[in-house]
């Protein structure tokens, strides 16, 4: 204020020597006729609310010697009130209530030096507070029901508003008669100072419900089989039920498919909240079903290469025993009468089927496994409630298996997971793992050499999984991994000694990003890219080099070498005819590669000689099969099948390769076909976990 008083002095200096020569060099002879003014524009406010914005407004003038003021400046006001020159500002806090609050203000100087003052006191009221406005009911019939009124606020006197006016104390109720449509009311609570404060409140009008036109489909169904009942209801449904069973329905149902447990019509009740009642009927035909009384395996576990016994039990039609898979065979059973199956080579799926002059069926299934060396053993598995595939499985260092991912395949393919389970060799268990960040399928994973696994890559059915993540299995934690660069999917990852690791597109027919996660740095960055692949696998070589073994139908092209420290690139061999585009690949435990695929012939790779070499032909003709090393140097192949989608051949068998005669021996096969992971156990052993869950017996 100060500076500004001195500012219009040295602004009027000029000025006042000019009256003084006017006046005869004197000032004094200047008379002030009119003085400053300040008032309040519409009467004073004398009156503030806590929490609500209070304003005085004001008006104010000074004949200053340059120019007319209307300038307002504060004298004394309480603490956060804000004055311009249209008025004062301010909203008082809880902690004022009750109090009277002084204002004084003041009008600019004239250029005598002349200010008006203003003055005046504000009561402050406490806050206005509304914890309570309903209806009783809150909810009438069309046909009309009495409500009442009921709120609870202080800080002022509360009226109804609207439909109507009328006085609605606190705590009390205030009836509105009889209401048989939706209506609004509202309540204003206001104080003596003028503040006021609204809440409304809807009664609903419900129509009462109709249900028309119940039907159902098909006509006539078995007992358990699934049966479509539908409907339309008008008028307003809070509650729906279906009896027998009392089931509860969501009121917008209008159709629903249930199995019935036996013979019954169903009884469909719609109400509303005000106690209006529909029903209708449902009257399908249920019929009970054919029975089966039993289907057995003897033995129940046989040995490979052995027969088994499937010996059928049911009454009310006619038996029919199937081999389940793409290999389909279809026998007719007698009950009673047992059906020889043999020699077994893998463990398989059969279903019984009864079928009644009705056309009405049942079925049971039933899984021979075999037992003995070179079987697979079925383990109980816990998989999320469903049969888990485009999932990764990862050996982790105290021997157990972390699975990851991967969709119901069962299903549609629609239930991406982003659950984990973890299994335990040495009580053949799964046990649910840490959640990841992202449900996620098809993607790659491995363990890096601190312990954490690194998971990269992948699709959610709705596009590729951007964002890496890193889970820690002991302290049951994911945490995302920074990415400068978008990571692949489906992508190929291999572990690094020195705890990082490499990652790079499964397919890079055109250009392909090679990229790194360096956990010192912090993130996954880009490190080389290369040319002119097909489908890839990637090895760790001897000499810290990652090999990108390239295979596919598109020709044989040269596969490449990448140093991870440097990310230079340099070729080598090819494989020696096209691969199939699903192949499998295998590092030897002396450092070779083999590769096999459903095609005549397998090969192998030797670093040494950056060449390809042939061996011996596989047993099977099968892709999409996926390989592991054992303890003792041979490979296990198992769970392709037929190539070229002919299906002529048993799928889901597997292999054995040995690298020291370069000789394939067929050996027991999977229930499931198609890639799966194959993870090697601390026993020698190996873990399989497609659909359902299959533990190797070593030979």
């Amino acid at each position: 204020m100060e500076r500004r008083q001195a500012r219009r002095a040295a602004l009027a200096a000029p000025a006042l020597a000019l009256l003084g020569g006017c006046f005869g060099g004197s000032i004094g002879s200047f008379e002030c006729v009119s003085s400053p003014q300040i008032a309040f524009t519409d009467g004073p406010a004398t009156a503030a609310t806590v929490g609500m914005p209070y304003f005085q407004g004001l008006a104010a003038s000074a004949a200053t010697l340059l120019w007319p003021s209307a300038w307002i400046e504060p004298v004394s006001v309480p603490p956060g009130a804000e004055v311009d020159r249209h008025g004062v500002r301010w909203t008082p806090g809880p902690e004022l209530a009750g109090t009277t609050q002084l204002f004084q203000v003041r009008s600019d100087r004239d250029f005598c030096g002349r200010a008006a003052t203003l003055s005046w006191s504000v009561r402050v009221h406490p806050a206005i507070a509304i914890s309570r406005f309903e209806a009783i009911p809150p909810k009438v019939p069309l046909r009309g029901a009495a409500v009442q009124l009921v709120a609870e606020y202080t800080g002022g006197q509360g009226a109804i508003s609207f439909p109507f006016a009328a006085p609605l104390p606190s705590g009390q109720a205030l009836g509105v008669g009889v209401i048989g449509a939706t209506t609004t009311f509202t309540l204003a609570v206001a104080n003596e100072a003028g503040a006021a404060l609204e809440r409304s409140v809807t009664v609903t009008a419900q129509a009462p419900p109709v249900i028309h036109d119940p039907s159902w489909n098909p006509p006539a169904v078995t007992v358990g089989d699934p049966l479509t009942l539908e409907w339309l209801i008008d008028g307003d449904v809070t509650g729906l039920t279906l009896d027998p069973g009392g089931l509860a329905l969501d009121p917008w149902t209008r159709v629903l498919v249930v199995r019935p447990a036996s013979p019954a019509s169903y009884t469909l009740t719609a109400r509303n909240d005000v106690g209006d009642v529909a029903t209708a009927v449902l009257a399908p035909t249920i019929a009970w079903p054919p029975e089966i009384q039993g289907f057995a395996a003897s033995p129940p576990a046989p040995s490979l290469g052995g027969t088994v016994e499937l010996l059928p039990l049911f009454t009310g039609g006619t038996g029919t025993i199937t081999r389940q898979g793409p290999v389909y065979s279809s026998v007719d059973a007698t009950s009673g009468v047992p059906v020889t199956e043999g020699p077994l080579q893998g463990n398989l799926a059969y279903a019984l089927t009864v079928t009644n002059a009705a056309g009405l069926s049942v079925s049971r299934d039933l899984v021979v496994g075999l037992s003995g060396p070179g079987t697979w053993a079925l383990l109980e598995w816990f998989a999320m409630g469903g049969r888990r595939t485009g999932h990764t499985a990862t050996a982790l260092a105290d021997g157990r298996v972390l699975i990851a991912g991967g969709y119901d395949m069962g299903g549609t393919g629609a239930t991406y997971w982003p659950a984990t389970e973890i299994f335990d060799p040495a009580t053949d268990a799964f046990a649910p793992g840490p959640a990841m960040l992202h449900p996620r399928a098809n993607h790659a994973a491995v363990r890096l050499a601190g312990g954490s696994v690194l998971v990269v890559g992948g699709d959610a059915g709705r596009g590729p999984v951007g964002e890496a993540e890193l889970i820690d299995p002991v302290a049951g934690t994911s945490q995302p991994v920074a990415s400068a660069a978008e990571v692949p999917s489906p992508a190929r990852m291999v572990a690094l000694p020195d705890g990082s690791a490499l990652i790079h597109p499964r397919f890079m027919y055109l250009q392909g990003q090679v990229l790194r996660h360096d956990p010192a740095a912090g993130g996954i960055a880009p490190l080389a890219s290369v040319d002119g692949l097909g489908e890839v696998r990637s090895f760790l070589m001897g000499d810290g080099r990652v090999l990108l073994l390239s295979g596919g139908r598109y020709g044989a092209t040269p596969s490449a070498l990448v140093d991870p420290a440097s990310g230079a690139v340099s070729w080598t061999g090819a494989v020696l005819r096209e691969q199939d585009t699903a192949f499998a690949a295998v590092r030897l435990g002396d450092g070779r590669v083999l590769v096999a695929d459903g095609l005549p012939g397998a090969e192998i790779y030797d670093p040494a000689a950056g060449a390809f070499t042939s061996t011996g032909d596989p047993v099977f003709r099968q892709t999409g099969c996926e390989g592991v090393l054992l303890p003792d140097g041979r490979v296990l192949l198992a769970g392709g099948s037929e190539p070229f989608l002919t299906y002529t051949t048993a799928t889901g068998r597997a292999e054995l390769f040995d690298p020291a005669t370069g000789t394939f021996q067929e050996t027991g096969g999977t229930l499931q076909y198609g890639d799966r992971p194959l993870t090697a156990l601390p026993d020698g052993s190996v873990l399989s976990t497609l659909g359902l869950a299959e533990r190797y017996r070593l030979p």
